[in-house]
């Protein structure tokens, strides 16, 4: 993904790859570089506030900020259907000219539902 994405985006790319329709809240947990505390980043909602702290914008923040090699590694949550995958940076590679971002490297068209009630419902 291109290091000028927001988490909007990193969103939107996990949403397409899974080829789920966006139906529900999501939210991204990553520590914050400079404090290491985590931060919740995706679609504030007072309707879903909890005492987990606040959520931040996802449309407002760039993924380059939080997620590096130092700290490569993120929770995305798919909230009120129990989906959980961990995020990992691996590498930063320079831009291929011609080529299409994001892409999606591995998978084996094997995703589950999005509806399903998560990993116990499927």
């Amino acid at each position: 993904m291109p290091e000028t994405y927001s988490f909007w985006d990193l969103h939107v790319a996990i949403q397409d790859s899974m080829g789920w329709l966006d139906g529900h809240l999501h939210e991204i947990e990553v520590p914050d570089p400079r404090t290491r505390e985590v931060r919740r980043i995706g679609i504030p909602d007072d309707e879903w506030e909890d005492d987990n702290g606040e959520v931040l914008e996802g449309w407002n923040i760039s993924m380059a900020h939080y997620l590096n090699l130092r700290s490569p590694v993120a929770l995305y949550s798919f909230i009120l259907v129990g989906w959980e995958h961990r995020i990992r940076m691996e590498a930063i590679a320079p831009r291929e000219q011609g080529r299409k971002y994001p892409r999606c490297l591995k998978g084996a068209r094997a995703c589950p539902p999005e509806d399903v009630g998560g990993v116990y419902g499927y």
